[in-house]
This record gives C-alpha cells, sequence and structure tokens, in this order.
C-alpha cells in the first residue's frame, strides 16, 4: 500500500517523496470516541506534524480536511 501512496504523491505533486520514515495500512473501524477538534497537530520544536480522520470526525472527508488543514499551517509558515 505504501508504494502506491507515494506513487500516487509523485503523480500529483511531480515530487519525489524520501520519507525517513513511512508506514501505511488500512483499517475498517475507524471510530474516534473523542475527537481532537482542532484539525491537526503541529509542534515546531520537534517537526512534527499530525493529521487524520482522528482530530475532527470518523469520515473520509474529516481525514482528507486535517490533511488539508496541516498543508495549509505548512504552507503559511514557509511563507
Amino acid at each position: 500500500m505504501l508504494p502506491a501512496l507515494l506513487s500516487a504523491f509523485r503523480a500529483l505533486t511531480g515530487l519525489e517523496a524520501k520519507p525517513t520514515y513511512a508506514a501505511a495500512h488500512r483499517w475498517r473501524y475507524a471510530l474516534p470516541t473523542a475527537p481532537l477538534g482542532s484539525g491537526y497537530l503541529l509542534d515546531w520544536d520537534l517537526d512534527l506534524g499530525a493529521c487524520g480522520d482522528w482530530c475532527l470526525e470518523a469520515r473520509g472527508e474529516a481525514a482528507w480536511v486535517s490533511g488539508h488543514r496541516l498543508g495549509q499551517a505548512l504552507a503559511e509558515a514557509a511563507r
């Protein structure tokens, strides 16, 4: 699954993803009982960001929105 995700990233962005660490898996019952509510986590001191449906709500769209918001925060910081 990870090779397919990296290939899709490359196809969409034109960039070669070279993560230090990467993992991917599928799960059928992702139901966060207490979503974070903020959309993503970002710690500049650790150079670490996290996103996913667990940050907002148990829907596929929430995972996308969470990742999009994290991406926007990173893009804003790069300006």
